[in-house]
């Protein structure tokens, strides 16, 4: 009788892909998944969003809220212009971020966001709608 023997390369596909799939789960009440960097956390009233966006003045940051999704687009650009005797340098530098996020439970539409930034980090709170916060049952 013949076996079949899978090379260990189909185990290591598997393990990844597994890795690959975690990362874009819906995070359950009070916990947090973290996305290429950004965290999305939820508790019973609220979803907070932290993204980075490390060396990027806030007045280059642009965020959306659309159809379920956060958008966040920071761009920095930086130009320094050296002289020294005869030679120039010239250094020019960008920075570029933009992220897509899945918000995982609804919102309320009716009261805006709360966005920070401090240390190059991104915060964004939203308030659960009535309908998405659980309610507690009585027993008759």
């Amino acid at each position: 009788m013949n076996r079949l023997c899978l090379p260990s390369f189909v185990e290591e596909t598997d393990d990844s892909f597994i890795r690959f799939l975690k990362q874009w789960t819906v995070p359950t009440k009070s916990e947090s998944v973290v996305q290429t960097g950004v965290t999305i956390a939820e508790s019973e009233d609220a979803v907070t969003v932290e993204a980075p966006v490390l060396g990027v003045n806030k007045e280059n940051i642009q965020i959306t809220y659309e159809k379920g999704f956060l958008l966040v687009k920071a761009e920095e650009e930086e130009e320094k212009v050296e002289e020294k005797k005869r030679v120039k340098y010239h250094l020019k530098a960008s920075r570029q971020y933009v992220y897509h996020i899945p918000i995982p439970t609804r919102i309320d539409e009716q009261v805006s966001p709360e966005a920070s930034y401090k240390d190059g980090i991104l915060r964004v709170k939203f308030l659960k709608s009535k309908s998405a916060r659980p309610q507690k049952i009585a027993i008759q």
